[in-house]
This record gives C-alpha cells, sequence and structure tokens, in this order.
C-alpha cells in the first residue's frame, strides 16, 4: 500500500543555517597578537587609565562590537544599549513553536516506547530491498521451507546467524544514510519538546514591546542555543513522510485517496515548520548573541548528541521480531500438534470453542486465556469420560473390594469431582452467554461504539475473573485426574500394603467378563493417561501466553 502513497511536496534540504558571522577566535591572546601598533597603543592607554588588563578591556570591546552587529542585524529583536530581548524577539520564537506543533504528536510516537519500531519502519524506506530480506529472515516458514523440520532452538539459531550476517551486509553509505534521517528528527524532537515558555514567560503576555534583560532568561536562552546549533540538515522527504506515515491512524484507513491527501497536508505543514526553523536561524546571528549573553568571546553552543544509537535499536528490534516470530510459530505447531491428538482421543473432527468463550470474546482485544484447554476438558468429560469411560469405572467403584478404605475415597473423590468439573462448565458457560451475568454485562458494554477507559476497566477485570474461574477448574479437573489415574494404576498394577493398593476381588471381579472388564479398565487408563497429557500440555501454552 504504501509504494502507493505518492504525495510528494517540494521539501528544502538546504541546512537550517550556515554560519557566515565574521567572528574572531575565541583566544584573546591570539587577538592581540594580530592587532597593529597602533590599537595595541590605545587598549595599553585605556588599561592603564582602568586599572585593568589589556586582554579583559579587548575582550570588552568585541563583544560590545558584537551586540551592535547583533542589533542591527536582527533589528526589533534586540537591543544592544540595554542589553536585552524586545517584544519582537518573543513573537518571532512564538511563531517558531507555533508552526512546530504539528510535529509534536508523530515525533512523541517516533521517539517514544515504540522509538525501535519507528527507526525499522524508517529504514524501510531507506533500504526496502534489505528490508524484505529481513522480513523473509524473521519468517519461521521461510526456514523450514529450505531446510524441512526444524526444531524450535535449532529455527531460532538459523534465524538469529542470517539476521547477523544480514545486518552486517548494509552499507555504510546506508547506515550513515539511515543515521542522519534518525539524528534530524531526533534534534527536531528536541526542538519541539523544548520548554519555549521557559523563555517567554518573562515576556508580557498581551505581547507588547517590553523588553527582557539577557540576564533574565540566559540559562534557558544558552540550552535553545544548543539545541538550534545542533540542529544541521532538516529531516528529508523519506524521513518525514516515514514519520508521518507511523501513525496507526492514517495507515488503517482504507482509502489511498483519502492518506494521499492527509500525507500531503502533513508534509505541507513540515515544511512550513522546518522552513520557520531556517528563517528563525538565518534572522538571529546566533553565536554572536550568545557570546554577548554569557560575556565569554570564547563560548560556543554544544553540539549535542542524538540518534547514535539507531542501529542497535534496529539490530534489537529484529532480533525480538526472530523471537517472536519463533516462539509464535512454535505455539501455532504446538497447538495444532495437540489439537490432532485431542482430535484422535475423543475421535472429533475438530475440539470447536466453548460457544461463549472465546480467544476475543469481547471484540475489544481482551482475552480469553484458556480456550483450547477448557474446550478439550468440555469435550473429553462430554463425550468420553461421561460416557465410556464412565460405565466401566462405576463397575469398579460400586463393585470393588478396596483393601484400603482411603482408596475407595480416593476414587470416588476423583471421579465425582471430574463429574462436578462438567457441571461447573456448563453453568460458567451459561453465565458468558448475553443472558448470563457476565456475558450480559460484556455484551452490553461491547454494543457501546466508544466505551470509555473506566468501562474497559471494568470488562478487563470481568475477563480476568472469568478466566481465573476457568483456571480454578482446570487445576481441580488435574487434580482430580492424577488421583483417578493413581487409583486405576492401583487397581490394575498395585502391590499390597502400597499407598494405591488393589481390589480383593480383582480377580473375578464382573464374573464371567472378568477379563474383558480388567481389558477395558486398561483401556481407560491409556485413555486418562493421554488426557492428563494433552490437558497439561495444553495448560501450560496457554498460561504462558503474554498478558
Amino acid at each position: 500500500m504504501l509504494e502507493r502513497i505518492e504525495a510528494r511536496i517540494a521539501i528544502d534540504d538546504e541546512p537550517f543555517f550556515t554560519e557566515s558571522e565574521d567572528l574572531e577566535n575565541g583566544n584573546i591572546e591570539i587577538i592581540y597578537n594580530r592587532l597593529g601598533v597602533l590599537k595595541r597603543i590605545v587598549l595599553f592607554l585605556r588599561a592603564l587609565f582602568s586599572q585593568r588588563d589589556v586582554t579583559e578591556i579587548l575582550e570588552e570591546s568585541i563583544l560590545k562590537r558584537y551586540a551592535g552587529d547583533v542589533e542591527r542585524g536582527c533589528r526589533g529583536l534586540f537591543d544592544a544599549k540595554t542589553m536585552s530581548l524586545t517584544g519582537g524577539f518573543a513573537r518571532e520564537l512564538r511563531a517558531l513553536r507555533d508552526s512546530l506543533a504539528c510535529f509534536t504528536d508523530p515525533l512523541s510516537r517516533a521517539f517514544g516506547p515504540d522509538k525501535s519500531d519507528f527507526i525499522s519502519f524508517l529504514a524501510g524506506f531507506e533500504i526496502p530491498l534489505h528490508q524484505e530480506r529481513l522480513l523473509d529472515i524473521a519468517d519461521p516458514e521461510s526456514h523450514t521451507h529450505k531446510e524441512g523440520a526444524l526444531s524450535d532452538s535449532d529455527l531460532r539459531r538459523k534465524a538469529l546467524l542470517d539476521l547477523s550476517a544480514a545486518l552486517k551486509d548494509i552499507s555504510d553509505s546506508d547506515k550513515s544514510s539511515i543515521y542522519n534521517h534518525v539524528r534530524s528528527l531526533y534534534f527536531l524532537s528536541e526542538l519541539v519538546r523544548f520548554p519555549f515558555s521557559s523563555i517567554l514567560e518573562h515576556f508580557p503576555q498581551d505581547q507588547s514591546e517590553q523588553a527582557v534583560s539577557l540576564d533574565q532568561v540566559k540559562t534557558p536562552l544558552l540550552e535553545l542555543g544548543d539545541v538550534l546549533y545542533s540542529q544541521g540538515a532538516p529531516p528529508s522527504e523519506n524521513a518525514l513522510r516515514a514519520l508521518f506515515l507511523f501513525d496507526p491512524a492514517l495507515t488503517e484507513q482504507a482509502d489511498t485517496k483519502e492518506i494521499k491527501s492527509t500525507l500531503k497536508a502533513q508534509l505541507e505543514k513540515a515544511w512550513n515548520g522546518t522552513d520557520n526553523i531556517r528563517k528563525f536561524m538565518n534572522v538571529l546571528p546566533l553565536r554572536k548573541l550568545l557570546k554577548v549573553c554569557t560575556g565569554n568571546l570564547g563560548y560556543t553552543p554544544e553540539t549535542l548528541g542524538g540518534g547514535e544509537d539507531w542501529f542497535a535499536l534496529y539490530r534489537k528490534f529484529w532480533e525480538q521480531r526472530v523471537e517472536t516470530a519463533v516462539s509464535e510459530y512454535s505455539f501455532k505447531n504446538r497447538k495444532n500438534r495437540l489439537q490432532r491428538d485431542a482430535c484422535a482421543l475423543i475421535q472429533m473432527s475438530e475440539i470447536a470453542p466453548l460457544a461463549n468463550y472465546r480467544r476475543a470474546p469481547t471484540g475489544q482485544g481482551l482475552t480469553g486465556r484458556y480456550e483450547v484447554t477448557i474446550a478439550f476438558l468440555h469435550h473429553f468429560l462430554q463425550k468420553l469420560f461421561m460416557r465410556s469411560m464412565h460405565r466401566t469405572l462405576r463397575i469398579f467403584l460400586v463393585d470393588g473390594d478396596f483393601y484400603k478404605s482411603q482408596n475407595r475415597e480416593q476414587f470416588t473423590v476423583s471421579y465425582e469431582g471430574l463429574q462436578r468439573s462438567a457441571k461447573l462448565i456448563n453453568e460458567l458457560e451459561k453465565d458468558l452467554s448475553t443472558e448470563g451475568e457476565i456475558g450480559g454485562v460484556l455484551d452490553q458494554k461491547n454494543r457501546q461504539p466508544h466505551s470509555d477507559a473506566p468501562g474497559h476497566e471494568l470488562m478487563s477485570a470481568m475477563l480476568q475473573a472469568m478466566d481465573a474461574r476457568f483456571e480454578k477448574i482446570i487445576d481441580s479437573a488435574r487434580d482430580n485426574l492424577e488421583l483417578l489415574i493413581n487409583v486405576v494404576k492401583g487397581i490394575l498394577y498395585g502391590q499390597s500394603g502400597g499407598r494405591f493398593d488393589t481390589l480383593s476381588n480383582i480377580s473375578y471381579i464382573g464374573g464371567s467378563e472378568n477379563e474383558k472388564l480388567i481389558g477395558r479398565l486398561n483401556d481407560v487408563l491409556k485413555q486418562a493417561e493421554e488426557a492428563q497429557r494433552i490437558m497439561n500440555e495444553l495448560y501450560d501454552l496457554e498460561r504462558s501466553l503474554p498478558d
């Protein structure tokens, strides 16, 4: 889709400013040594009468000249006589601040928590073919297609090795280009976030011509100077397009023409904003003003660092993408395998989820965590345990003569506990229907087109409580199934005196059908053990899902 978006506008790529100021070397002794004899004599006499150092008088003279240069260079912004910034400066600064407002949200998004995502997105504009290669590397299917079936560890290792090789193949020129894009946007964000109010608050709100002395705004003015001096070249068109297209609200629009129109309008505002930075910096003799402000001829704004970490973040993004893709691929494969095993055990074509408990029952991204585990448990209890397994187990529970009464109690507890789990699942499923206590509230909230934050939090809390109830059912079923397996193992293979003992009438229970009955109990044990394995693995799998 992005290839079809060709909204373009002429972006001025000239540097924000070029210093053409006639600045003496900051070393006052070198300046003094370059003076003619007559000027040295004049300075000596002034020093003699004022009882001050010659170099101090020379520096003061040069700074005074600079103050006059600044006043003449930006009329209406600075008063050299009072050493103050005028209302005209405040108006220019407000205009600069206001013209940058279009960047506030995009830059906050780009350099916020998803900074590494944005850098990868930006790199895709600069090196699209290389980005395609990385996307292929991060796709587990591409490796299994070439290499055949791989274990999770081998798949992860292969993908990370390929990723490392691909990152090394990025040319120095491409790295430099992306770094320049990131740096230009980073410093633009520093300027956009600059607290202009720390300077403007000293000027009258009515924007009158009242001046403010340099001393009053010295600290924030020097900080602004550092940011402005570090700007360098403006962001390129590719960088700006990436910046605005990184907004999901824009790219999720279905109409490409609408996206193109919106993007063009954003680029026009961006051009106006960057052009205002250039105008402000060309009007303002920055270095001279700051030397005058500090009273230090050798003062130079600090060139700030920024964007140097782009490649480390880029690498981290792709490494995390590989890890996530392999984990999701592994999860999907394990889930599919377990579902196939579950279908084979219960003899169903698919393990259908419960009608009212699914991954996203609300349609708002709030999920039911144990969808597959609880679906398997429900079908296992309804289709297998309550039918064929139940008939065999019931005979041994009723007619079996246990050596230990405790084993009979354990058999009864586990048997009835699994029956109770089936009942609890059905009851909770009803609660989740639109007529139920939980489902009714969720359905009502889901029908609201714009649910507020408190409503969303309520739904999230209800779903967490719902998951907790299902988790409790699963844990209880697991415990009872394990206990049942141990009792049945005791009946079939237990030894006298063991914790789970056999029956005193094991050899003739069921009469003439004893051998067949023992065989059926063996089948029940195998089914129960397979159900236990599947349920435990599904439970661990879904419990590992991120919140």
